[in-house]
C-alpha cells in the first residue's frame, strides 16, 4: 500500500512538472533595438554589460566595441592584434577583461581595459589559445583565466602577476570558470564534461561532477548552496555543493547559463532551431518563462533589477549587431498635452508621424497634389489594417501592422544571417521571426483584448486562437527595400449560437498591442477597417477620436446586373489567362490544319506514284514483248517505205507533240488526247528495243534515225492508241 501511495505521489509530481513546463509563459521581454555596427564586417561573438547597465561591450573578430545603453550608439572601437576569445566587465564596472588568442610564447593575450580613463593598461599576461571563460572575484581585484596546463591561473589585476593556480585535476582544456558569490569557492569545467570544485586558496575540495559533452556554462546559485552546469549535448543539471545530484533537464543546444543575482532562478541560453532564453525554477527546474529571439543567438548577458527581475537581455546575434530585448519603453512625448491627430497620445509637434502611417513626416509625400499637408493624409496601405470576415460560424480578424523603413531595415539585417550566411532572407528565417513574435506575446491577453472589445447584435464570440504571419517585406527582400515589413496577427473566434444574417458587429474602442509584442515599434493608430463578404471588400478609415465603430454583415443577393458585373470582373481579372488560352487554341488549330494538308499532299503523291508505276509496268511489259524482234528478211524497199511513213508522221513541224492527234491505219475518227503530266526517267532503258528507242527520241523533240535503218519507238500511255504496221509480201499473204 505504501509503495502504491509513493507511486501515485511521484506520478502527480511528474504530471505537475509536465503541466508546469507546458504552461511556460512569455517573459514579456520583446525585441527592442540593436546596436549600430555597420563599419564592422565581422559577426558578433561575445557580449557583456556593466554593473549599472550603462555600457555594452561586444566583440567582432579582432574588434572590441563599446556602446551606450541609453541609445545604443557607438562610443569607441578598439582594434586588437588577434581574435578576441572572451570579454567581461568587473563587478564594480571599472575594468573590462579581454582575452585574445595566444601561445605560451606570447605574454599579451590577457589585457585589462580601464573604463574610467578609456585606455588599455600596459601590463598584460598569458592565456590558453582555446576559448577561455574568464571570471572576476567578487571584489574585482583578481581575474581567473585558463592556463596551458589544463588548469586555471589567478591574476592580480593591479600587477598582472599570477598569484595562484588551480591545476592537476583536469585532463582537457578548461571551458568554464565561475566564482561563488562570496568568493570562497571556484568551479571549473572542461571540454570532456568534467567539473571540479576548488577552495579559493587553490586546494581541491575533492568534489567532482560529470556531464556528457563539452561544458558550456556553470555557476553558483544565490546562496552558494548549489552548482549548475550545461553541456553541448543538451544536459542541464544541478548539484548540492556536497556532491549530490538534485535536478537534470534536456534542452536543445545550450550555449550558456546564468543564475539570478537575487532569486533562485536559472537562465539558460538555448541556441537550437528556436533560439531562446529559458527561465527555470532553481528548486525544481520547472520552466517559468521564455524569451524567443528573431535571430540566431551566440552569447548573452542579463541585467537584473534589485528585486531579481530581468530588465534587459543582450544577445550576440552572429550579425554585425547586439540585439536588446526588454519591456517596451514609453515613446518620447507620450502623455503630454497638445494636438494629437492620430491619437497615439503624442502631440503632433513632438510626433514625427502625425498621421500614423509608419512614414516619417519629413518623407511623407504620398498624397494627391491638391492636399498640401501630406503628413496629415495617411497612406491606407501603410496604416494599421483590420479586416473582418464571417465564414459560417467563424469570425476571422486579420490585424496587420506595417513597419517603417528604419525598423524594417534593422529586422532584415538581423534575420538575413540568422540561419545561413548568404545575405538572403529565406523562408526558414522568416518562420523563425514569425514563431518568435507569437511565442513572446501574451496570447491570452492578446485574444482577450479583442474578445472584450467586440459586441454582436446576435450571439457572442468565444474560443479564440492566434497566428502570426509575415505577409510581405521579409523573404528575399533587400535591406532598404522601400516596402515595409507587414506583420499580421490572425485571430479567429467561434460565434455562438449559429450566425444569423443580417448581423451588426461593433468594435467598442481601438486597442493597442504595443505592451505585449513587437508592435510597440509600429504605429497603432489610426486603423483602416474593412469587411469581406463573398470575396468583396469594403472599408473605411477609423480615427480614435470617433469612438465606436459598427459594421453590418448582411446576406448578399446577386441580381442579374451584379452577376454580369461579376462576370465581367472575373473576365478582366483573368484576361491574361484568357488571351493565352485563345493563342494556344489558335496555334493548335493551325497545327491540325497543317497536318491535314500534309496528309492530303501525301495522298496525291501516292496517286502520282501509282500512275508512274503503271506507266513503268506498261513499259516493262512492252519491253518484254518487243525487246527482241525477229530479223526481217523481206525486201528492203518495203521496210524503207514504212520508215519514211513513220518519220514523216512523227516529225511534223506544223503540230506540236502536246496537241498531236492519235491516228490509226484504220478508218477511225480523230480526237485530241488529254495531256497528262509525266516524269522523264533518266535511266537508260530498253537498249535492245529499236522501236522504243525511236519513240523516245521523237517525244523528246529530237529526231535521230540510225544509219542502220532501225527505228526505236517508245510506248505511249494506255489511253493513246498505238499504230499497227502491216507488212505484206508480194508473193505471200501471211501476216506478221
Amino acid at each position: 500500500m505504501l509503495r502504491k501511495g509513493i507511486a501515485i505521489f511521484l506520478t502527480i509530481c511528474i504530471l505537475g512538472n509536465i503541466i508546469s513546463i507546458n504552461a511556460s509563459a512569455s517573459s514579456q521581454l520583446v525585441y527592442n533595438d540593436v546596436t549600430n555596427n555597420d563599419d564592422s564586417g565581422s559577426s558578433s561573438s561575445y557580449v557583456s554589460v556593466n554593473h549599472d547597465n550603462t555600457l555594452i561591450a561586444s566583440s567582432y573578430s579582432n574588434d572590441l566595441l563599446l556602446h551606450n545603453v541609453s541609445d545604443l550608439s557607438l562610443i569607441k572601437k578598439i582594434e586588437m592584434q588577434r581574435t578576441i576569445q572572451d570579454i567581461k566587465f568587473s563587478p564594480d564596472g571599472k575594468y573590462l577583461a579581454i582575452t585574445i588568442s595566444g601561445t605560451s610564447e606570447l605574454i599579451d593575450s590577457v589585457m585589462i581595459y580601464d573604463i574610467d580613463n578609456m585606455v588599455m593598461n600596459a601590463k598584460k599576461q598569458q592565456v590558453n589559445i582555446k576559448r577561455s571563460t574568464i571570471d572576476w572575484t567578487p571584489n574585482s581585484e583578481f581575474l581567473a583565466v585558463a592556463n596551458f596546463q589544463n588548469g586555471v591561473n589567478l591574476i592580480n589585476v593591479s600587477t598582472m602577476d599570477i598569484v595562484r593556480d588551480y591545476s592537476n585535476q583536469h585532463q582537457a582544456d578548461i571551458s568554464c570558470i565561475r566564482f561563488s558569490n562570496d568568493g570562497n569557492l571556484l568551479i571549473t569545467g572542461d571540454l570532456e564534461g568534467n567539473l571540479n570544485l576548488w577552495n579559493y586558496d587553490g586546494t581541491f575540495t575533492g568534489k567532482s561532477f560529470k556531464l556528457n559533452g563539452k561544458i558550456t556554462g556553470c555557476g553558483f546559485n544565490l546562496f552558494n548552496q548549489r552548482v549548475a552546469a550545461v553541456s553541448e549535448e543538451g544536459n542541464v543539471s544541478t548539484w548540492i555543493v556536497s556532491g549530490g545530484l538534485l535536478h537534470e533537464k534536456t534542452i536543445s543546444n545550450p550555449t550558456g547559463m546564468m543564475w539570478s543575482d537575487a532569486l533562485d532562478k536559472l537562465y539558460v541560453l538555448e541556441s537550437g532551431d528556436a533560439p531562446r532564453i529559458v527561465e527555470l525554477d532553481g528548486s525544481n527546474f520547472n520552466e517559468l518563462s521564455s524569451t524567443y529571439f528573431i535571430h540566431k543567438a551566440i552569447d548573452f548577458d542579463l541585467y537584473f533589477l534589485e528585486n531579481g527581475v530581468v530588465e534587459d537581455v543582450y544577445i550576440a546575434t552572429d550579425t554585425a549587431h547586439i540585439s536588446n530585448y526588454a519591456q517596451p519603453d514609453l515613446r518620447e512625448g507620450f502623455g503630454q498635452s497638445g494636438s494629437d491627430l492620430d491619437g497615439d497620445n503624442i502631440p503632433d509637434n513632438l510626433d514625427n508621424d502625425d498621421d500614423g502611417d509608419s512614414i516619417l513626416d519629413e518623407w511623407d509625400f504620398n498624397c494627391p497634389e491638391e492636399i498640401i499637408e501630406c503628413y496629415r493624409n495617411p497612406d491606407i496601405d501603410s496604416v494599421r489594417n483590420v479586416k473582418l470576415k464571417i465564414d459560417e460560424n467563424t469570425l476571422t480578424i486579420d490585424d496587420t501592422f506595417t513597419f517603417g523603413l528604419y525598423e524594417s531595415a534593422e529586422i532584415r539585417n538581423l534575420t538575413k544571417r540568422s540561419v545561413i550566411s548568404d545575405q538572403q532572407i529565406s523562408y526558414e528565417e522568416a518562420n523563425l521571426f514569425e514563431n518568435a513574435i507569437c511565442q513572446n506575446i501574451d496570447s491570452e491577453n492578446f485574444i482577450d483584448s479583442w474578445k472584450n472589445t467586440i459586441e454582436l447584435s446576435v450571439g457572442q464570440v468565444a474560443n479564440g486562437t492566434i497566428e502570426c504571419i509575415i505577409t510581405d517585406g521579409l523573404v528575399f527582400s533587400g535591406t532598404f527595400d522601400p516596402d515595409g515589413i507587414k506583420l499580421m496577427f490572425r485571430i479567429k473566434f467561434d460565434i455562438i449560437p449559429m450566425v444569423e444574417l443580417p448581423l451588426d458587429l461593433t468594435i467598442i474602442e481601438q486597442i493597442s498591442h504595443s505592451d505585449s509584442s513587437i508592435t510597440h515599434l509600429v504605429e497603432n493608430y489610426p486603423i483602416f477597417v474593412s469587411k469581406e463578404v463573398k470575396g468583396v471588400e469594403t472599408g473605411q478609415m477609423w480615427w480614435k477620436s470617433e469612438g465606436t465603430l459598427t459594421i453590418n454583415f448582411e446576406e448578399m443577393v446577386e441580381n442579374d446586373e451584379d452577376k454580369i458585373e461579376s462576370l465581367v470582373e472575373e473576365i478582366m481579372s483573368n484576361i491574361v489567362i484568357i488571351i493565352a488560352g485563345i493563342i494556344a487554341m489558335t496555334g493548335l488549330l493551325f497545327l491540325i490544319i497543317r497536318k491535314r494538308n500534309s496528309i492530303a499532299l501525301d495522298i496525291e503523291d501516292e496517286e502520282y506514284d501509282d500512275e508512274e508505276y503503271e506507266e513503268q509496268e506498261f513499259q516493262d511489259d512492252t519491253e518484254r514483248i518487243i525487246s527482241k524482234p525477229k530479223p526481217i528478211s523481206y525486201q528492203e524497199d518495203i521496210l524503207e517505205e514504212e520508215e519514211e511513213i513513220i518519220q514523216r508522221e512523227l516529225n511534223s513541224d506544223e503540230i506540236p507533240p502536246s496537241k498531236r492527234n492519235t491516228f490509226s491505219l484504220e478508218d477511225e475518227p480523230n480526237y485530241e488526247a488529254k495531256p497528262k503530266r509525266r516524269r522523264v526517267s533518266n535511266s537508260n532503258r530498253n537498249k535492245q528495243g529499236p522501236i522504243m528507242a525511236t519513240k523516245r527520241k521523237v517525244l523528246g523533240g529530237d529526231v535521230d534515225v540510225k544509219k542502220s535503218g532501225k527505228v526505236n519507238i517508245k510506248s505511249v500511255k494506255k489511253n493513246v492508241k498505238t499504230r499497227k504496221v502491216k507488212v505484206v509480201h508480194k508473193d505471200n499473204d501471211e501476216k506478221f
